[in-house]
């Protein structure tokens, strides 16, 4: 593993990727490797996530070639370097940022969104003139395979490299003091990623996921909220980081809103999710019996059937769930939603502060004053009005959890770029400081 890495260390120091010709060239070979592997990619989908992920996955990609697309186009002016205006210390100098890579960087990637993520934060890296590391997720063996086939047959190992395995993996290739870190995953995950990082000095951006609520005030337009949200949550069959994973409505409408959810998951499956082809499942035997430990946190009011052999359960509403259970502390990561009432957005605040910053955060009202509350009192990654998970979609936007960056277009190549300040002083002219 270290011969690896400092192999990329020196294709990197050897000054190849920096020139924006030659990244857009690899940009180029990464769209073009896709289009080619694109159907063994959409088949190991759905080998380890089900049918309706592949069916997802499909739509997924043509958002991957419009991030491809956007970042190409715009390379070359988010390289040029950015005047600054100087201050009166300055005298008759000139300021200005560069952007340089940051080096060989490492992305671990998440089984959540397992292609489209890898690919989008991928174009990232190589926008920015690094060399990657990749980690693939060891719970995805037929997507791994496929993405490490598809690398290796297309690129130098000294510029891309990929490797499988478990949190050992992760925790060696850390060891041997990378540049830059991007990991994408759970809370706790992350936790152990950046103490590692810690050790020596490595900076990072954590996309985290976490418990990403749905907000519903009196004035929503509840029919078109339940499909929406039963869209966003149904989604690869719950196991998206920014999946809706419970919601918070309104008293007063809180029974019209449940017959609603109910109604539009009848539309959905009218002979039962766990028969329909189309319906994803769980990603392995560990994450199946989590879920199913969940559905006597509280009180169904629809679903709760699951089938072991296909490892599929059905969607499921829960009413009345405890909030010190596993249901409420941990992130589902699944078919199942709770569904909370409140009286007053205060307590709506409280309770989403006591737990971890969520990734997303979704309203609905047609209300723009409370609309402006939530977003002025809550802290969250990014969220939808009306909606959900759609805001992750645009490469002009960032994607991220937190202040330590993100990916997507512009803001995935400052992530993985260095800024640096540079003073150019006139060696004829006198400046204010020092004559």
């Amino acid at each position: 593993m270290n011969k690896r890495i400092q192999a990329q260390r020196e294709f990197f120091e050897s000054g190849r990727t920096r020139p924006v010709k030659w990244r857009l060239e690899q940009l180029n070979y990464l769209k073009n490797a896709v289009k080619q592997y694109e159907q063994d990619l959409l088949n190991a989908v759905e080998a380890d996530l089900g049918k309706g992920a592949f069916e997802e996955f499909a739509a997924k990609m043509k958002l991957f070639y419009e991030e491809i697309n956007y970042c190409s186009k715009h390379l070359e002016e988010w390289t040029k370097p950015e005047k600054i205006k100087t201050n009166a210390s300055q005298g008759s100098g000139k300021c200005f940022l560069t952007y340089e890579p940051r080096g060989v960087v490492l992305i671990v990637a998440s089984w959540t969104y397992p292609a489209h993520l890898v690919l989008t934060s991928m174009v990232s890296a190589i926008c920015a003139g690094n060399c990657v590391a990749l980690k693939t997720s060891d719970y995805l063996i037929h997507i791994s395979q496929t993405i490490k086939e598809m690398i290796r047959e297309c690129f130098p190992s000294e510029f891309l490299d990929v490797y499988s395995g478990g949190a050992e993996v992760t925790q060696a290739l850390i060891n041997t003091n990378l540049d830059y870190i991007l990991f994408s995953g759970s809370a706790s995950e992350g936790k152990d990623i950046m103490r590692l990082a810690s050790e020596h000095l490595i900076p990072l951006t954590l996309e985290l996921s976490g418990k990403n609520p749905c907000i519903i005030d009196r004035s929503a337009n509840l029919p078109l909220t339940a499909k929406r949200i039963m869209w966003g949550k149904l989604l690869s069959c719950g196991q998206t980081c920014v999946a809706p994973d419970y919601v918070l409505v309104h008293t007063d409408v809180k029974k019209e809103l449940a017959k609603e959810l109910i109604k539009t998951c009848d539309e959905l499956f009218p002979k039962g999710a766990l028969t329909n082809p189309n319906y994803g499942k769980i990603i392995n035997d560990q994450h199946f019996d989590r879920l199913v430990s969940m559905l006597d946190m509280g009180k169904i009011i629809y679903g709760g059937q699951y089938n072991k052999e296909t490892l599929k359960i059905a969607p499921t509403i829960i009413d009345q769930a405890r909030l010190d259970s596993p249901l409420m502390k941990e992130e589902i990561f699944g078919p199942l939603l709770p569904l909370f009432n409140f009286e007053s957005l205060d307590d709506v605040f409280a309770l989403i502060r006591r737990r971890h910053r969520p990734l997303a955060l979704y309203i609905f009202s047609e209300d723009e004053k409370i609309q402006q509350k939530i977003m002025n009192n809550v802290a969250y990654g990014g969220g939808c009005i009306n909606d959900t998970i759609l805001h992750v979609t645009n490469p002009k936007m960032p994607f991220s959890s937190n202040n330590m960056g993100g990916y997507h277009g512009k803001a995935g190549f400052n992530t993985f770029s260095h800024q640096k300040s540079i003073l150019k002083q006139s060696a004829t002219k006198s400046s204010t400081l020092w004559g």
